[in-house]
């Protein structure tokens, strides 16, 4: 349970209590370091810009904002700068420049794509092989709160001052 306060216990078969962590700002299912049983997946929180498990702080570096997991194991995690795509084991795979700063997690696509929405109001993509997040379009002024998928080519986007438009997966290509 992720609270104000942190995460303070958690519900199994049975009740029991945990260590307190810091405040929770987002939830990521990805691999923890210490896996009593390989092959699941447990929750990992974020809070205070470190990643936490049920088994305490884990190395995933300082400064973190968001993320999700990935299918393959490991989890995608953006600071205000870049994302990184870490492995199943915690190490470094891949990391792509930002040039603003993420507001919501990053939706990931099945081919590979991933779609950061900013604080500024603009959604950047990212293609495999990048190395730097691309601007793709400008929903407004304001951070932009939600991604979701619509359909098999466009993205709907949401921002914190009522505007929400759809935006056409093409736009990632080689004319944004």
């Amino acid at each position: 349970m992720g609270t104000e306060r942190g995460v303070v216990s958690w519900q199994a078969p049975t009740r029991q209590t945990l260590w307190e962590s810091p405040p929770v700002e987002s939830f990521v299912l990805g691999q923890s370091d210490a896996q009593e049983r390989p092959g699941e997946r447990e929750p990992i929180w974020l809070a205070s810009g470190r990643a936490f498990s049920s088994h305490g702080p884990m190395n995933r570096g300082d400064g973190l904002r968001f993320g999700r997991a990935l299918p393959e194991g490991g989890e995608l995690l953006s600071t205000r700068s870049e994302l990184q795509w870490l492995g199943p084991s915690g190490a470094a795979v891949r990391r792509v420049a930002l040039a603003a700063e993420p507001s919501a997690p990053p939706l990931l696509a099945a081919s590979g794509e991933v779609w950061v929405p900013t604080v500024d109001g603009t959604l950047l993509g990212v293609e495999p092989g990048m190395t730097e997040a691309r601007p793709v379009a400008r929903i407004g002024f304001g951070p932009l709160t939600a991604l979701a998928f619509e359909g098999l080519d466009q993205i709907v986007a949401a921002s914190g001052e009522g505007n929400v438009c759809g935006v056409s997966r093409a736009r990632l290509g080689p004319h944004p």
